[in-house]
């Protein structure tokens, strides 16, 4: 199992399927004998999840080898094996916090897991690393550069080492400051990155600055510098897109490249409207004849550049830019438009302008997909309730609730509690009239938050405490406050 995610790792698809099968036929028979053996359906979740996972190419061969994924279940059977196995709760914890970050999006989820683990086994640099993955997708670059630092201060081989200097710049970059990663990544081209393969991402991720910055001739240099390299499909894939995309214009910028650009505008700042505007303009000028997967790309894109600015607290400068994303060439379609429409709700609901944000989720609820309205009716229910909630939070003994609709379109619970020692627990639920707390025994002062986006309680990271789903409610787990060593020298 262990060398089949290794060789997925490496993006060795095919052996990858062939390691991990190897050793399926074992553990289905295992628990054919003994169904309530939990530890074995670990391995039998991986594979299941995995399979249903695979790169296109490899899921076109499976149909006729007989390659039978199913994500759903093997989810479940993860899962499982955390709750009940014996031997493998650690290990399935790991396998969950890689396939919410790597697969499933979900990056908070994700942190749960390796936060748990890094806090737990502090001297286990695996449970760092991932970590440090998680981090950086949250975009926390302080917390995450803290953790790579951690294990750079160690004694490394070059190879290694050129690794972590990479994944130090890449945080920058996933923090939002595109010049000080540009110059990060020119510093480890000097001292060398190690593989081929992270040399290769090395130099996308370059490029990607450059173009930030308006550098496209030389962003496309970058470009052709990865593509040389040739060492992973999926950055190989990405070249190609960016090198087609500026074949006769180098400021013409493939929107996978925008994509994740958008992604971290929205993220991180506050950022300049001049910074937004640019970016704005590269993506509405694309050709014409999207592909489905495109369209998609198009309009999330131009809603991650409106949402980073009602997250900068300017919901205005948000309307005007959703007004030119529906006003563009390329109309969007249900779901998209949708999309549009919750997000100027929410914008309106910031500016106070209630009567028009009830409409604009109205239009979002009733043009959406059916799997989406639930999705918009939970954020409105959400922002509505906070609202209530704010003018008055009720009694709760010992615990005095705070609600705050933040800038950044989420909520904040703050709790002010005088017990709950180290390890205990207070259970709560969240319903459209708001937050539902459970008794608890006084025990001393503590402090913590818990931020929401109106799905699933999310875990703040410079709080004291992580969070862990138990059945129909949430927990809030008591820890001490993570820290990390100093890096010497």
């Amino acid at each position: 199992g262990y060398k089949a995610r290794y060789l997925a790792l490496q993006e060795k698809w095919w052996p990858a399927y062939r390691t991990g099968k190897r050793g399926v036929s074992q553990l289905e028979e295992v628990v054919k004998r003994d169904p309530g053996f939990a530890d074995a359906y670990l391995g039998l979740g991986i594979y299941h999840y995995y399979s249903d996972v695979l790169p296109g190419v490899l899921q076109f061969l499976g149909t006729f080898v007989g390659i039978n994924g199913d994500r759903e279940r093997g989810l479940r059977e993860i899962r499982r094996s955390l709750l009940e196995g014996v031997l493998v709760p650690v290990e399935a914890r790991f396998f969950l916090a890689e396939i919410h970050t790597s697969f499933e999006m979900d990056q908070w989820r994700a942190l749960e897991y390796s936060r748990s683990l890094r806090d737990e086994f502090p001297e286990n640099e695996l449970f760092t690393w991932m970590n440090a993955r998680v981090l950086d997708e949250l975009h926390l670059p302080d917390l995450a550069i803290a953790e790579w630092n951690v294990l750079r201060t160690k004694p490394r081989g070059g190879r290694l080492r050129g690794f972590l200097d990479y994944r130090l710049a890449r945080s920058r970059l996933f923090g939002g400051d595109f010049a000080e990663a540009a110059a990060m990544f020119e510093d480890g081209f000097a001292r060398g990155f190690g593989s081929g393969r992270i040399r290769m991402w090395a130099h996308l991720r370059h490029g990607e600055c450059l173009d930030f910055a308006g550098e496209h001739v030389r962003a496309m240099e970058a470009y052709r510098a990865a593509g040389e390299i040739d060492a992973s499909n999926t950055a190989s894939d990405r070249v190609k897109k960016r090198l087609t995309a500026g074949k006769h214009d180098a400021s013409r910028i493939s929107l996978r490249e925008l994509e994740e650009m958008a992604r971290i505008l929205r993220a991180t700042g506050p950022h300049p409207e001049s910074d937004l505007r640019r970016v704005e303009d590269y993506v509405t000028r694309p050709s014409r004849g999207l592909s489905r997967r495109d369209e998609e790309r198009y309009f999330a894109i131009l809603r991650d550049l409106a949402d980073a600015r009602l997250r900068a607290g300017r919901p205005e400068e948000c309307l005007r830019a959703l007004d030119r994303a529906g006003d563009g060439w390329q109309s969007p379609g249900r779901e998209a438009r949708a999309r549009i429409h919750a997000l100027r709700a929410r914008a309106l609901y910031r500016m106070d302008r209630r009567d028009a944000a009830d409409e604009a989720w109205t239009l979002a609820a009733r043009r959406g997909p059916a799997e989406l309205r639930d999705e918009i009716r939970r954020l409105r229910e959400a922002l509505v309730g906070a609202d209530a909630a704010s003018r008055g939070a009720p009694e709760t003994g010992s615990v005095t609730a705070v609600w705050t609709a933040l800038d950044r379109g989420e909520l904040l619970l703050e709790l002010e509690a005088d017990f709950l020692p180290a390890g205990r627990r207070l259970p709560f639920t969240l319903t459209s009239s708001g937050w539902h707390l459970e008794a608890a025994v006084p025990a001393g002062p503590v402090r913590y938050r818990l931020v929401t986006d109106g799905h699933v309680p999310r875990v703040d990271p410079h709080a004291e405490r992580i969070v862990l789903e138990r059945d129909a409610a949430w927990c809030v787990d008591i820890y001490p406050k993570q820290t990390y060593a100093e890096p010497s020298g």
